[in-house]
């Protein structure tokens, strides 16, 4: 039996992406995560949204996105490769933020 053999030109495995935090800033939603390929990425998407890529090392990509969510909606980041493999199962995160109301101070 013949051994496929990994080469950074032909990846054979679909990238992989995590969903790091997501938080509310500004009135939008702000998703940050790491994703992995055995090749090049093509993209990462966050919601349909293009995300932007912070920091590159050989085989994985730190990215930020900031989209419009609502509480209860998911947050979906998924990846593809140049290679043309996409991720089958895109990571999925809940948003549910609290209202937080200001701290009052008891005097007694």
């Amino acid at each position: 039996m013949r051994s496929r053999r990994c080469s950074r030109f032909s990846p054979l495995l679909q990238p992989v992406t995590v969903i790091t935090s997501v938080r509310r800033e500004r009135g939008k939603v702000s998703a940050a995560g790491v994703a992995h390929d055995d090749g090049q990425f093509e993209s990462v998407q966050v919601n349909g949204q293009q995300a932007t890529i912070v920091l590159v090392r050989p085989g994985v990509v730190d990215w930020r996105a900031e989209i419009t969510a609502k509480p209860g909606a998911a947050v979906t980041a998924l990846a593809r490769d140049r290679a043309g493999n996409k991720e089958k199962m895109a990571h999925r995160v809940l948003v549910d933020f609290v209202k937080q109301e200001p701290l009052s101070r008891e005097t007694n």
